[in-house]
């Protein structure tokens, strides 16, 4: 069911993902049980209607700097009956949000700001409440033409200051996972 959802929010371009990276994210999401995930990152809310459905359990943090798209958001959230116990909708910068933020995060899905200063920021900023062996999502860490993306070259310069703490585990397509180690 979940798959022919991500299907529908792919063509509806409610979500900016590919059928396989939809799929990372929702496996991902399926083992967290009574948990807390974060996304950085909402737009249209495809990436969380798809994680609350995987995670139906656990509430999910969904940050935005905007509110362009909250009452489409809330609409389809509605429509699909997922329970408003099952989200929080923030909105503002995730710097911001994150001096104050005070929950063990067990999954951490980051597609907000794709500049590096900005992915660094919310590595640096984030990271540390996520739980040790919890996870890290990245979307748009790719290269192409021998050409890192800024996300990736964020994730490799946080992983060397902080030695190596993000532990490789699974891509698709421009999705990368992480395990945080320590």
């Amino acid at each position: 069911m979940i798959s022919e959802l991500a299907k529908i929010l792919i063509s509806k371009k409610t979500i900016l993902q590919t059928e396989k990276e939809a799929s990372l994210m929702c496996r991902t999401s399926e083992v967290i049980k009574n948990g807390i995930i974060v996304e950085i990152g909402r737009c249209r809310g495809g990436s969380l209607i798809l994680m609350c459905k995987s995670s139906p359990s656990s509430v999910v943090y969904s940050i935005d700097i905007s509110d362009e798209y909250n009452q489409m958001v809330k609409n389809h959230l509605e429509y699909l009956n997922i329970q408003e116990s099952q989200y929080e909708l923030l909105e503002g910068d995730s710097t911001d949000i994150s001096k104050t933020w005070d929950k063990e995060i067990d999954l951490i899905f980051i597609d907000g700001d794709h500049s590096e200063n900005a992915v660094f920021k919310d590595l640096s900023n984030w990271i540390p409440s996520v739980k040790k062996n919890g996870f890290v999502l990245m979307h748009d860490y790719f290269e192409k033409d021998n050409r890192k993306s800024q996300v990736r070259n964020a994730v490799e310069s946080y992983n060397k200051e902080t030695n190596n703490s993000l532990k490789y585990i699974n891509h698709k397509n421009r999705m990368r996972l992480f395990q945080k180690l320590f």
